[in-house]
């Protein structure tokens, strides 16, 4: 019987092996895939799980802020009194600032209190209202400053997810603010006659005078000035201001109150740098009682110290120094908030155009 013996073919064999290697690789992946499907599966799980607790203690957190007794603050079936939720939001803020905002909420829930109505779920028409009747009592500038604070607080509300909407977004100031901050404070031959007339008093009464009208700082921001923030760096003296939200500034401090910082310095080189005669940080209340002293030795009206902050803003933009300098000057987070200040705005000497005429085409 003859051998039955077929011719090999190659093409056909490597065709063979090629799917053979190709169903192991295939099945090689597949069971990759399965374990990376499984890890996954278990990743998001841990990840649920590491949020649900995070979630938790976020919640105990913010209750332990708010309450000795309990973390209710973003339970939804135990919704938490609005003084909380106040309290909560201030959280974010100190000093002056939080102490502003929460007499601005106050006014809010002790209104909505005589009204019966929860502050919470309140409507935007009881929103209203109340702006309406700010008006009847207080500047427009005032009841502005009332809403943005409620704003801020159900905006904040809004994203803890304890109200759907702020009531406070879409409500409307019923007198617009005026575009200038009235002046009030002394003219430019009044702030030399106020800073030479207090050669005759002490060299701290020279200091927070100087402080308020050269450097435009706040009554607060005296008391807060440290002696180790003063310091000599690139061939200027430099002064670190802490100002409102926590923010720091250095400011540039000029040769009159450099003189005096630095004599100071000698008996306050460490410590609060303005103090009194215990040592302790000058108050608002000392900072305003100096003041009043130096107006009366100037033979001049007595103004408060913001007035003379308004006077430096005032009249270093009548004295041609560019707006946003003296934006850096006034430590103002917007330019606008400078502009306000301008007691020359709307004057029509010197205006732009002139001086862009004159640099175009001449005089005529």
């Amino acid at each position: 019987m003859a051998n039955d013996h077929r011719p090999t073919d190659p093409l056909a064999e490597l065709a063979a092996e090629g799917d053979r290697v190709l169903r192991e690789q295939l099945e090689q992946d597949r069971e990759g895939l399965t374990e990376l499907y499984r890890e996954a599966a278990e990743g998001g799980r841990v990840l649920d799980e590491l949020m649900r607790e995070q979630a938790e203690q976020d919640r105990e957190l913010v209750g332990e802020l708010v309450s000795d007794g309990g973390h209710e603050l973003v339970r939804r079936d135990d919704q938490p009194p609005a003084e909380q939720l106040v309290a909560a939001w201030l959280e974010q803020y100190s000093g002056h600032t939080a102490d502003a905002y929460r007499r601005d909420l106050q006014l809010w829930l002790t209104y909505c209190a005589e009204q019966g109505w929860e502050p919470v779920t309140a409507h935007r028409v009881q929103v209203q209202r109340w702006v309406r009747d700010l008006h009847d009592r207080y500047r427009p500038g005032t009841v502005a400053r009332r809403l943005t604070a409620l704003r801020s607080w159900y905006g904040w509300l809004v994203d803890e997810q304890l109200v759907s909407v702020s009531p406070a977004a879409r409500v409307r100031l019923l007198a617009p603010v005026p575009s200038r901050v009235p002046s009030g404070g002394p003219g430019l031959e009044q702030a030399r006659q106020l800073l030479a007339a207090t050669e005759q008093l002490t060299l701290r009464d020279q200091l927070v005078l100087g402080l308020l009208l050269l450097l435009g700082l706040r009554a607060s921001e005296v008391g807060q000035l440290r002696a180790d923030e003063l310091r000599r760096e690139r061939g200027h003296l430099l002064l670190t201001v802490h100002g409102k939200g926590g923010t720091q500034h250095d400011l540039p401090v000029p040769p009159w109150l450099g003189e005096r910082l630095e004599r100071w310095t000698r008996d306050h080189s460490t410590g609060p740098l303005i103090t009194d005669e215990r040592g302790e940080p000058l108050t608002r209340w000392q900072v305003r009682r100096t003041v009043e002293r130096a107006c009366r030795h100037a033979g001049l009206p007595p103004v408060n110290p913001h007035a003379l902050r308004h006077s430096c803003v005032t009249l270093a933009l009548e004295s041609g120094v560019p707006l946003h300098r003296v934006q850096d000057l006034a430590r103002h987070a917007s330019p606008a908030t400078t502009r306000r200040y301008d007691d020359a705005a709307g004057r029509l000497d010197g205006h732009g155009a002139y001086a862009l005429a004159g640099a175009l085409v001449g005089a005529a």
